[in-house]
């Protein structure tokens, strides 16, 4: 048994992930049968849907588990991955667990992870895609749409509308913008039920 740290980078957003595994062969685990420690489920599930947009690195390796968390401890603190906005940890790893004192919970944040779905009838929801103004497919929801875009701070009424209007959000020249300023980084996405 191998014990790496690696770090996930999505090389479109340059959002990162640095984390701790233990595998027989590290390079036959990480982007193949494991996508991090995250709890931010649309992150692992685009590493899925959008294998190309990611690279994944493994900075060390070694052959007992107490090394290995030694190498991440000290990797975080030096990254400062709770406080950098563009690291998706929400702590630093410590010896003895995750330190997330200090950390700023923005909403700036928080969009970037996601929160579990708790519907009983999420097996049967419909599910919803987001693309953004270059048609790519940014993400898949399934489930309560309205309480994900609460969730990221997402323009919910706009992106809503878009589905009907087939037209993407704030692009007419009649449109005037109302919202938040952050939401105008939105601009040209749409929302679809077909994939």
């Amino acid at each position: 048994m191998r014990h790496y740290v690696y770090r996930i980078t999505n090389i479109v957003t340059d959002y990162h992930y640095p984390g701790c595994r233990s595998a027989e062969i590290p390079e036959e685990d990480i982007g193949i049968k494991y996508f991090s420690s995250s709890t931010n489920k649309l992150f692992i599930q685009d590493q899925k849907n959008n294998p190309d947009d990611y690279k994944y690195k493994i900075v060390y390796t070694g052959d007992n588990r107490k090394d290995a968390i030694s190498f991440e401890v000290k990797y975080h603190k030096r990254l400062d991955v709770k406080n950098h906005p563009k690291f998706l940890n929400k702590a630093n790893q410590t010896s003895s667990g995750f330190d997330t004192k200090g950390s700023i919970q923005t909403l700036k944040s928080n969009q970037k992870r996601s929160t579990s779905c708790t519907n009983t009838k999420i097996s049967r929801a419909k599910t919803y895609y987001v693309y953004d103004k270059y048609d790519s497919l940014m993400f898949s929801v399934k489930g309560n749409f309205q309480k994900i875009c609460n969730d990221f701070d997402m323009p919910y009424y706009a992106l809503w509308g878009s589905r009907t209007s087939e037209r993407p959000i704030y692009t007419s020249k009649y449109s005037n913008f109302q919202g938040k300023p952050e939401w105008k980084n939105y601009q040209g996405w749409y929302l679809s039920s077909i994939c």
